[in-house]
């Protein structure tokens, strides 16, 4: 699957092990991640100003992020897409490359629940896909 990891997601994997570090390892292993210089930039904006990391970690964790996925460049989707026009570039970039998911925890995007084909869910709703989907395979 073709996934977009809103910056959220990965900052919140780097912060802690938890559901967020296992859904991003998850998403290396298995699948392919979708990146835009504008995630990156505010995933290392975040990592600057929530997880005050050091400048060479942040960079060099910043290398490892980029080389787990493809990168890409958003397309423009109308204003009235979603309510918070800083998330139009994450949905600008689901629509350039057919994401499946966009996977996030910002209300505004999860309101949405679809962007043209891209479903849009929690990491929490994610796990359950994925149990899902592993579940019907072992049937």
């Amino acid at each position: 699957m073709r996934v977009v990891l809103d910056a959220n997601v990965v900052i919140a994997a780097f912060a802690s092990h938890g559901l967020c570090d296992e859904i991003f390892e998850i998403c290396v292993e298995n699948h392919e991640i979708i990146w835009s210089e504008h995630l990156l930039e505010e995933i290392r904006m975040g990592f600057t100003r929530k997880l005050k990391m050091p400048k060479s970690l942040i960079e060099n964790d910043l290398l490892l992020i980029k080389s787990s996925g493809r990168l890409e460049v958003p397309v423009q989707v109308p204003h009235h897409s979603c309510r918070d026009p800083k998330d139009l570039p994450v949905l600008g970039l689901a629509a350039a490359t057919g994401a499946d998911f966009i996977i996030t925890g910002d209300e505004d995007l999860l309101v949405l629940k679809k962007f043209k084909k891209t479903s849009i869910v929690s990491p929490r709703g994610f796990w359950v896909i994925l149990k899902d989907i592993k579940g019907s395979k072992k049937q």
